[in-house]
């Protein structure tokens, strides 16, 4: 009969054997008698302790779960299920400080396992060290050569390190193990948008969505090539498809030690309705629970929706992951009656009657074609107690023109290698000598710091900036902007600045393929490469253009 139970059976009558279930060193034992009664031999490992795991976390005990794990990997380190199982536990619940350390030490325990070096090798990627990622993904396909997945991590690594010929080509070896793998299609129309194949780009996601109709993956893709290439009402209407949960990590905005059976603020979230159409139509207010997006430049470039919004009647929570951008956005005029949180505990959750994402609203509020203007800041609030910063900002001005630059991303961006230019190419811009300029950057590496004092001209104010307020005062006083495709941009933009974005020939969604301004700045000109990777040309042309700028 007991071969007939199920597995998740056998953990259940397991866990209801175990009288003192908080004894890790009771539960082994006892699992190990358990073991040998049914299998008739004895155990290398903790199977108890794993088996009283797996009960926790299906019962809604996550932090249990993760102790029970703990413990059998520091007793057990060679113990590849306890890795697995707590790796997949800490990857959902995005608890980063704990995941690089676990991978890593599973790699040391097991430097032969494929899927640990592979997963590595994904750390490493979104940590932006892309080289060293690529070696822990070229050895998880030496191991496992027959991986389709592991091929498709390798390509795309040299997708984001603009080695296109290796991506094709590692995409080639992937597509002969599993031509119809989700990723292969969407690997595939990434790099047609790069050959400017948009006709083609489209194909292979319309025959990626017949294959894979709800994938929130595929769906989230088609949705920004839509944007990209100016289908915007397509594109909005995609993203208001595609599942929250899957755009936003819940986990990042909820006390995960409190979560349990009767207090899941993920599920409380999950189940709380989506804002729609018709209740805009509908006439009558809502409190609604607003998710901003997760980059520092989405949350000042999406924000302008949420006054907007709550003048139609509405009483707006919004939550921001980036929390250190909070006290920016309360400096913009129609913050005063937004609600702004860290947080959410499972209580409050109760109080609103609708959520949404804010990359939805262009949609719901049909200003697909015609976005609210970015709102304009308090400049009494923002300046407030910074006397001292203004003063020095003065001095700078009294010299003459004064253009703030950034020349590189987050080294953590996906696509930062696309994004970012050379300084010494950047730098030419700084021959013009009767301009100031102004490195708006807090993070110069000190071998980019020992290159830039070679200009009597130029200057860094990392020292200047202790928060994004600092920032957009610093910024506000400046008479240009010249940056890549960074928060800067968004900030000298919201502020009205002349600006010039550099941005590449398959730029970030929300600068289209064509023009020259944008909707999103009235005060921005975009500057686009004409070649994949041709930053020289913007370069000459604009060091040309400041020579007569003084």
């Amino acid at each position: 009969m007991e071969s007939n139970i199920s597995h998740s059976e056998i953990i259940s009558n397991f866990a209801n054997s175990i009288k003192d279930k908080s004894n890790f060193d009771s539960v082994k034992m006892q699992g190990d008698f358990y073991y040998y009664d049914k299998y008739k031999k004895k155990n290398k490992y903790d199977v108890g302790n794993l088996m009283m795991a797996s009960h926790d976390l299906s019962s809604g005990n996550l932090i249990s779960s993760i102790k029970r794990l703990e413990y059998i990997i520091n007793k057990q380190p060679e113990y590849h299920s306890a890795y697995l199982f707590y790796i997949q536990i800490l990857i959902k619940l995005n608890l980063e400080f704990k995941i690089e350390k676990t991978i890593k030490n599973a790699v040391k325990h097991h430097p032969r396992d494929s899927l640990f070096l592979n997963l590595y090798g994904k750390i490493l990627l979104f940590k932006g060290e892309k080289f060293k990622a690529l070696k822990f993904f070229e050895r998880s396909v030496d191991k496992s050569p027959h991986n389709c997945s592991f091929w498709l991590d390798l390509a795309f690594c040299y997708f984001t390190l603009r080695n296109l010929q290796m991506a094709e080509l590692s995409l080639s070896t992937a597509q002969k193990i599993n031509f119809d793998h989700k990723r292969c299609f969407m690997l595939s129309a990434l790099l047609f948008q790069e050959k400017s194949m948009h006709k083609e780009t489209l194909e292979i996601y319309k025959r990626a969505m017949e294959l894979y109709p709800n994938d929130n993956g595929i769906m989230t893709d088609l949705a920004v090539f839509y944007l990209r290439i100016g289908k915007k009402l397509e594109g909005y209407e995609l993203y208001n498809h595609i599942n929250l949960s899957k755009r936003i990590n819940l986990y990042n905005l909820i006390d995960t030690e409190k979560i349990s059976n009767d207090n899941n603020p993920l599920k409380a979230i999950q189940n709380l309705e989506d804002l729609s159409k018709f209740h805009i139509t509908s006439k009558k207010s809502y409190n609604i629970l607003v998710f901003m997006e997760q980059g520092f430049g989405d949350i000042i470039n999406f924000f302008r929706y949420l006054p907007y919004l709550q003048k139609m009647g509405h009483s707006i929570t919004t939550i921001v992951s980036q929390d250190s951008m909070i006290p920016l956005l309360k400096c913009l005029l129609g913050s005063e009656k937004i609600r702004f949180l860290k947080k959410i505990n499972y209580k409050e959750i109760a109080n609103f009657d609708l959520k949404t994402i804010a990359l939805n609203l262009p949609y719901i509020l049909n200003t697909v074609n015609k976005p609210p203007a970015p709102n304009k800041f308090n400049f009494k609030k923002l300046e407030k107690n910074k006397v001292t910063l203004i003063n020095k900002l003065k001095k700078l001005k009294s010299n003459g023109k004064v253009v703030g630059v950034s020349w590189k991303g987050n080294k953590k961006h996906l696509y930062d290698e696309s994004r970012s230019i050379n300084l010494k190419l950047f730098s030419k811009l700084f021959k013009n000598k009767k301009i100031t300029f102004l490195i708006i950057d807090k993070e110069v590496s000190s071998k980019d710091r020992n290159f830039l004092k070679k200009f009597s001209n130029v200057l860094l104010c990392d020292n200047l900036i202790k928060n994004w307020i600092d920032t957009a005062i610093i910024v506000s006083r400046l008479d240009k902007v010249i940056t890549v495709d960074t928060s800067l941009a968004h900030i000298s933009g919201a502020l009205g600045v002349p600006t010039k974005i550099l941005i590449s020939k398959v730029p970030d969604w929300r600068w289209g393929l064509k023009e020259k301004k944008t909707e999103w700045y009235k005060s921005v000109e975009l500057i686009r490469q004409d070649k994949n990777g041709d930053w020289e040309s913007i370069i000459n042309y604009l060091t040309n253009r400041l020579e007569f700028y003084s």
